[in-house]
């Protein structure tokens, strides 16, 4: 029992350390970024097949 407590106080220290909350705060943003940039360009284009060709 003492090695498990051992271990979650080792990740509670990465999770709450400064810099793991920065450059997961960094991969949030950019990830979010890229996912409205594709959501925005889509929505934006001029469709260019369409199925009424049919």
């Amino acid at each position: 029992m003492k090695q498990f407590t051992i271990i979650i106080k080792k990740i509670k220290d990465i999770v709450t350390s400064r810099e793991y909350l920065i450059y997961t705060g960094i991969f949030t943003g950019l990830l979010l970024g890229l996912y409205f940039y594709n959501l925005y360009s889509g929505a934006n284009a001029q469709p260019e097949f369409t199925y009424a060709e049919f």
